[in-house]
Protein backbone atom coordinates (compact mmCIF):
# COMPACT_ATOMS: atom_id res chain seq x y z
CA UNK A 1 0.00 0.00 0.00
CA UNK A 2 1.52 3.23 -0.65
CA UNK A 3 3.07 5.09 2.27
CA UNK A 4 2.43 8.80 2.85
CA UNK A 5 4.37 10.02 5.71
CA UNK A 6 3.28 12.89 8.17
CA UNK A 7 4.67 15.95 6.65
CA UNK A 8 3.72 14.89 3.19
CA UNK A 9 0.11 14.88 4.56
CA UNK A 10 0.76 18.35 5.61
CA UNK A 11 2.26 19.45 2.40
CA UNK A 12 -0.26 18.00 0.07
CA UNK A 13 -3.11 19.68 2.34
CA UNK A 14 -1.64 23.42 1.99
CA UNK A 15 -1.07 22.75 -1.47
CA UNK A 16 -4.62 21.84 -1.95
CA UNK A 17 -5.41 25.26 -0.62
CA UNK A 18 -2.98 27.03 -1.86
CA UNK A 19 -4.71 25.78 -5.45
CA UNK A 20 -8.09 26.54 -4.48
CA UNK A 21 -6.72 30.45 -3.68
CA UNK A 22 -4.88 30.38 -7.04
CA UNK A 23 -7.76 29.21 -8.86
CA UNK A 24 -9.78 32.23 -7.15
CA UNK A 25 -7.33 34.73 -7.80
CA UNK A 26 -6.57 33.91 -11.40
CA UNK A 27 -9.92 33.99 -12.02
CA UNK A 28 -10.74 37.05 -9.78
CA UNK A 29 -7.49 38.75 -12.30
CA UNK A 30 -8.95 38.22 -15.22
CA UNK A 31 -11.77 39.87 -14.28
CA UNK A 32 -9.98 42.73 -12.66
CA UNK A 33 -8.11 42.74 -16.12
CA UNK A 34 -11.44 43.11 -18.21
CA UNK A 35 -12.49 45.98 -15.29
CA UNK A 36 -8.94 47.78 -16.33
CA UNK A 37 -10.03 47.28 -20.05
CA UNK A 38 -13.24 49.03 -19.43
CA UNK A 39 -12.03 51.65 -17.40
CA UNK A 40 -9.55 52.32 -20.21
CA UNK A 41 -11.91 52.17 -22.79
CA UNK A 42 -13.92 54.95 -20.81
CA UNK A 43 -11.25 57.44 -20.34
CA UNK A 44 -11.68 58.32 -24.01
CA UNK A 45 -15.36 58.67 -23.37
CA UNK A 46 -14.43 60.84 -20.95
CA UNK A 47 -12.30 63.11 -23.16
CA UNK A 48 -14.75 63.33 -25.94
CA UNK A 49 -17.06 64.77 -22.74
CA UNK A 50 -15.17 67.11 -21.86
CA UNK A 51 -13.98 68.24 -25.27
CA UNK A 52 -17.97 68.05 -25.98
CA UNK A 53 -18.54 70.74 -23.44
CA UNK A 54 -16.01 72.64 -24.59
CA UNK A 55 -17.31 72.74 -27.93
CA UNK A 56 -21.06 73.42 -26.65
CA UNK A 57 -19.44 76.35 -24.90
CA UNK A 58 -17.44 77.66 -27.55
CA UNK A 59 -20.88 77.08 -30.06
CA UNK A 60 -22.97 78.78 -27.58
CA UNK A 61 -20.27 81.73 -27.25
CA UNK A 62 -20.07 81.73 -31.12
CA UNK A 63 -24.05 82.23 -31.12
CA UNK A 64 -23.59 85.03 -28.96
CA UNK A 65 -21.12 86.93 -31.03
CA UNK A 66 -23.23 86.35 -34.08
CA UNK A 67 -26.34 87.74 -32.47
CA UNK A 68 -24.40 90.98 -31.29
CA UNK A 69 -22.82 91.30 -34.36
CA UNK A 70 -26.26 90.95 -36.37
CA UNK A 71 -27.34 93.58 -34.18
CA UNK A 72 -24.73 96.63 -33.77
CA UNK A 73 -22.65 95.03 -36.82
CA UNK A 74 -18.93 95.99 -35.19
CA UNK A 75 -15.74 94.45 -35.53
CA UNK A 76 -15.42 93.15 -32.10
CA UNK A 77 -18.17 90.81 -32.13
CA UNK A 78 -17.26 89.57 -35.91
CA UNK A 79 -13.63 88.97 -34.79
CA UNK A 80 -14.93 87.32 -31.82
CA UNK A 81 -17.43 84.75 -33.76
CA UNK A 82 -14.45 84.14 -36.23
CA UNK A 83 -12.38 83.00 -33.14
CA UNK A 84 -15.18 81.20 -31.83
CA UNK A 85 -15.11 79.07 -35.21
CA UNK A 86 -11.84 78.43 -35.36
CA UNK A 87 -11.92 77.10 -31.81
CA UNK A 88 -14.40 74.52 -32.42
CA UNK A 89 -12.55 73.07 -35.45
CA UNK A 90 -9.58 72.93 -33.36
CA UNK A 91 -11.89 71.19 -30.70
CA UNK A 92 -13.28 68.55 -33.23
CA UNK A 93 -9.61 67.71 -34.89
CA UNK A 94 -8.54 66.98 -30.96
CA UNK A 95 -11.95 64.72 -30.31
CA UNK A 96 -11.09 63.10 -33.89
CA UNK A 97 -7.39 62.55 -32.80
CA UNK A 98 -8.80 60.39 -29.65
CA UNK A 99 -11.45 59.12 -31.05
CA UNK A 100 -11.23 54.96 -32.09
CA UNK A 101 -13.79 55.58 -35.10
CA UNK A 102 -17.33 55.06 -33.29
CA UNK A 103 -17.41 59.09 -33.95
CA UNK A 104 -15.79 59.54 -36.94
CA UNK A 105 -18.93 59.74 -39.28
CA UNK A 106 -20.39 62.50 -36.78
CA UNK A 107 -17.31 64.47 -36.12
CA UNK A 108 -16.49 64.65 -40.07
CA UNK A 109 -20.04 66.25 -40.12
CA UNK A 110 -19.74 68.61 -37.64
CA UNK A 111 -16.35 69.39 -38.99
CA UNK A 112 -18.35 70.23 -42.71
CA UNK A 113 -20.82 72.18 -40.83
CA UNK A 114 -18.77 74.22 -38.28
CA UNK A 115 -16.44 74.69 -41.45
CA UNK A 116 -19.52 75.73 -43.41
CA UNK A 117 -21.01 78.39 -40.86
CA UNK A 118 -16.95 80.38 -40.74
CA UNK A 119 -17.71 80.29 -44.09
CA UNK A 120 -20.56 81.59 -44.02
CA UNK A 121 -20.22 84.39 -41.49
CA UNK A 122 -17.27 85.48 -43.30
CA UNK A 123 -19.37 85.82 -46.53
CA UNK A 124 -21.86 87.91 -44.16
CA UNK A 125 -19.43 90.18 -43.10
CA UNK A 126 -18.37 90.92 -46.89
CA UNK A 127 -21.72 91.86 -47.60
CA UNK A 128 -22.74 95.51 -47.61
CA UNK A 129 -26.16 95.87 -45.16
CA UNK A 130 -27.01 99.26 -47.05
CA UNK A 131 -27.74 97.39 -50.65
CA UNK A 132 -30.79 95.60 -51.17
CA UNK A 133 -28.80 92.80 -53.03
CA UNK A 134 -26.58 92.37 -50.43
CA UNK A 135 -29.02 92.23 -47.60
CA UNK A 136 -31.38 89.79 -49.49
CA UNK A 137 -28.25 87.49 -49.62
CA UNK A 138 -27.67 88.36 -45.71
CA UNK A 139 -30.51 87.30 -44.68
CA UNK A 140 -30.16 84.11 -46.56
CA UNK A 141 -26.73 83.46 -45.12
CA UNK A 142 -28.10 84.35 -41.53
CA UNK A 143 -30.87 81.39 -41.64
CA UNK A 144 -28.11 79.24 -43.26
CA UNK A 145 -25.71 80.07 -39.69
CA UNK A 146 -28.66 79.74 -37.21
CA UNK A 147 -29.52 76.79 -39.20
CA UNK A 148 -26.12 75.70 -39.10
CA UNK A 149 -25.75 76.03 -35.37
CA UNK A 150 -28.97 74.52 -34.55
CA UNK A 151 -27.59 71.05 -36.55
CA UNK A 152 -24.47 71.42 -34.42
CA UNK A 153 -26.28 71.54 -31.32
CA UNK A 154 -28.38 68.62 -32.53
CA UNK A 155 -25.48 66.61 -33.68
CA UNK A 156 -23.87 67.40 -30.55
CA UNK A 157 -26.46 65.90 -28.85
CA UNK A 158 -26.66 62.95 -30.48
CA UNK A 159 -23.04 62.26 -29.43
CA UNK A 160 -23.59 63.24 -25.85
CA UNK A 161 -26.46 60.68 -25.57
CA UNK A 162 -24.41 58.42 -27.47
CA UNK A 163 -21.42 58.51 -24.82
CA UNK A 164 -24.27 58.21 -21.96
CA UNK A 165 -25.31 54.73 -23.47
CA UNK A 166 -21.72 53.73 -23.76
CA UNK A 167 -20.28 55.21 -20.55
CA UNK A 168 -23.66 53.24 -18.84
CA UNK A 169 -22.89 50.07 -20.64
CA UNK A 170 -19.21 50.15 -19.44
CA UNK A 171 -20.46 50.88 -16.33
CA UNK A 172 -22.72 48.21 -16.00
CA UNK A 173 -20.04 45.55 -17.63
CA UNK A 174 -17.83 46.97 -14.92
CA UNK A 175 -20.49 46.35 -11.76
CA UNK A 176 -21.30 42.62 -13.18
CA UNK A 177 -17.45 41.84 -13.10
CA UNK A 178 -17.37 43.38 -9.83
CA UNK A 179 -20.87 41.53 -8.75
CA UNK A 180 -19.12 38.00 -10.51
CA UNK A 181 -15.81 38.54 -9.17
CA UNK A 182 -17.45 39.12 -5.43
CA UNK A 183 -19.26 36.08 -6.35
CA UNK A 184 -16.40 34.05 -7.22
CA UNK A 185 -14.43 35.14 -4.22
CA UNK A 186 -17.45 34.53 -2.12
CA UNK A 187 -17.91 30.75 -3.27
CA UNK A 188 -14.16 30.02 -3.57
CA UNK A 189 -13.43 31.36 0.03
CA UNK A 190 -16.33 29.21 0.94
CA UNK A 191 -14.70 26.21 -0.43
CA UNK A 192 -11.31 26.86 1.24
CA UNK A 193 -12.78 27.08 4.40
CA UNK A 194 -14.82 24.17 4.18
CA UNK A 195 -12.07 21.71 2.42
CA UNK A 196 -10.04 23.11 4.88
CA UNK A 197 -12.29 22.10 8.07
CA UNK A 198 -12.70 18.85 6.37
CA UNK A 199 -9.12 18.09 5.65
CA UNK A 200 -7.88 19.17 8.86
CA UNK A 201 -10.61 17.12 10.97
CA UNK A 202 -9.38 13.63 8.64
CA UNK A 203 -5.69 14.57 8.70
CA UNK A 204 -6.24 15.31 12.49
CA UNK A 205 -8.09 11.94 13.09
CA UNK A 206 -5.36 9.82 11.05
CA UNK A 207 -2.95 11.33 13.69
CA UNK A 208 -4.99 11.64 16.84
CA UNK A 209 -6.81 8.57 16.24
CA UNK A 210 -3.89 6.75 16.54
CA UNK A 211 -1.59 8.27 19.00
CA UNK A 212 -4.29 8.19 21.51
CA UNK A 213 -4.49 3.88 20.74
CA UNK A 214 -0.57 3.92 21.35
CA UNK A 215 -0.73 6.01 24.58
CA UNK A 216 -4.02 3.44 25.74
CA UNK A 217 -1.41 0.52 24.72
CA UNK A 218 1.24 1.94 26.70
CA UNK A 219 -1.09 2.56 29.95
CA UNK A 220 -2.10 -1.40 29.34
CA UNK A 221 1.43 -2.18 29.48
CA UNK A 222 1.98 -0.72 32.56
CA UNK A 223 -0.64 -2.27 34.02
CA UNK A 224 1.04 -5.81 32.87
CA UNK A 225 -1.19 -7.07 30.19
CA UNK A 226 1.32 -7.71 27.59
CA UNK A 227 -1.07 -9.50 25.53
CA UNK A 228 -1.70 -5.62 23.84
CA UNK A 229 -2.13 -5.39 20.08
CA UNK A 230 -2.96 -2.30 18.28
CA UNK A 231 -5.19 -2.24 15.32
CA UNK A 232 -3.48 0.83 13.36
CA UNK A 233 -3.58 0.51 9.64
CA UNK A 234 -2.01 3.74 9.40
CA UNK A 235 0.41 4.13 6.43
CA UNK A 236 2.83 6.77 7.92
CA UNK A 237 4.97 6.97 10.65
CA UNK A 238 2.72 6.37 13.28
CA UNK A 239 1.54 2.95 11.41
CA UNK A 240 4.87 2.09 11.51
CA UNK A 241 5.70 3.18 15.09
CA UNK A 242 2.03 1.06 16.03
CA UNK A 243 3.88 -2.18 14.67
CA UNK A 244 7.07 -1.61 16.49
CA UNK A 245 5.04 -1.11 19.63
CA UNK A 246 3.07 -4.84 18.92
CA UNK A 247 6.58 -6.33 18.45
CA UNK A 248 8.00 -5.28 21.43
CA UNK A 249 4.83 -6.07 23.20
CA UNK A 250 4.70 -9.86 21.78
CA UNK A 251 8.50 -9.77 22.89
CA UNK A 252 7.76 -9.03 26.35
CA UNK A 253 5.00 -11.10 26.28
CA UNK A 254 7.43 -14.07 24.94
CA UNK A 255 10.23 -12.80 27.28
CA UNK A 256 7.58 -13.15 30.12
CA UNK A 257 6.61 -16.60 29.46
CA UNK A 258 10.36 -17.53 29.06
CA UNK A 259 11.15 -16.02 32.76
CA UNK A 260 7.98 -17.72 34.11
CA UNK A 261 9.02 -21.11 32.66
CA UNK A 262 12.80 -20.20 34.67
CA UNK A 263 10.87 -19.74 37.64
CA UNK A 264 8.85 -22.61 38.19
CA UNK A 265 11.42 -24.92 36.96
CA UNK A 266 14.02 -22.82 39.62
CA UNK A 267 11.15 -23.13 42.21
CA UNK A 268 10.97 -26.89 41.56
CA UNK A 269 14.39 -27.47 41.96
CA UNK A 270 14.65 -25.34 44.83
CA UNK A 271 11.72 -27.74 46.24
CA UNK A 272 13.91 -30.97 45.85
CA UNK A 273 16.63 -29.67 46.99
CA UNK A 274 15.00 -28.22 50.12
CA UNK A 275 13.71 -32.06 50.22
CA UNK A 276 17.07 -33.48 49.91
CA UNK A 277 18.23 -31.11 52.78
CA UNK A 278 15.56 -32.03 54.79
CA UNK A 279 15.77 -35.93 54.53
CA UNK A 280 19.97 -35.46 55.02
CA UNK A 281 19.11 -33.26 58.31
CA UNK A 282 17.00 -36.07 59.42
CA UNK A 283 19.63 -38.49 58.97
CA UNK A 284 21.94 -36.10 60.61
CA UNK A 285 19.86 -35.76 63.54
CA UNK A 286 19.50 -39.42 63.43
CA UNK A 287 22.99 -39.76 63.39
CA UNK A 288 23.90 -37.26 66.24
CA UNK A 289 21.10 -38.22 68.77
CA UNK A 290 22.70 -42.44 68.29
CA UNK A 291 26.38 -40.70 68.62
CA UNK A 292 25.74 -38.86 72.32
CA UNK A 293 23.48 -41.75 73.19
CA UNK A 294 27.10 -43.62 72.24
CA UNK A 295 28.74 -41.16 74.19
CA UNK A 296 26.56 -41.68 77.00
CA UNK A 297 26.41 -45.30 77.29
CA UNK A 298 30.55 -44.90 76.96
CA UNK A 299 30.54 -42.45 79.91
CA UNK A 300 28.40 -44.40 81.77
CA UNK A 301 30.19 -47.71 81.20
CA UNK A 302 33.74 -45.65 81.97
CA UNK A 303 31.94 -44.65 85.34
CA UNK A 304 30.71 -48.40 86.27
CA UNK A 305 34.20 -49.70 85.26
CA UNK A 306 36.40 -47.01 87.55
CA UNK A 307 33.31 -47.89 90.15
CA UNK A 308 34.38 -51.42 89.70
CA UNK A 309 38.55 -50.56 90.07
CA UNK A 310 37.28 -48.65 93.35
CA UNK A 311 35.68 -51.50 94.79
CA UNK A 312 38.37 -53.78 93.50
CA UNK A 313 41.08 -51.88 95.24
CA UNK A 314 39.22 -51.33 98.53
CA UNK A 315 38.97 -55.34 98.79
CA UNK A 316 42.47 -55.53 98.44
Amino acid sequence: MFRIKIGLKIILFFSFIICIFGISMFLNFNNMNDIKILADEIEPINHHSIHLHELSTSLNSFEEAVDHYFIVWNYENQEKAENEAKNMLHILDEIEESDDGGLKEKISALKAIVSDLQKGFTDITKLDINKESDVKKMNNKILFVYDGIAEVKQIEKEIIDLNSELVKENLRTQKELINSSLRQAIIMFSMIFFFTVILSILIGRSISNPIHALHKGTEEIEKGNLDVNLKIKSNDEIGELAVAFNQMAEALATSKSTMMGYSKNLEKKVGERTKELEIKNEELKKFNKLAVDRELKMIELKKRIKELEESYHEEL
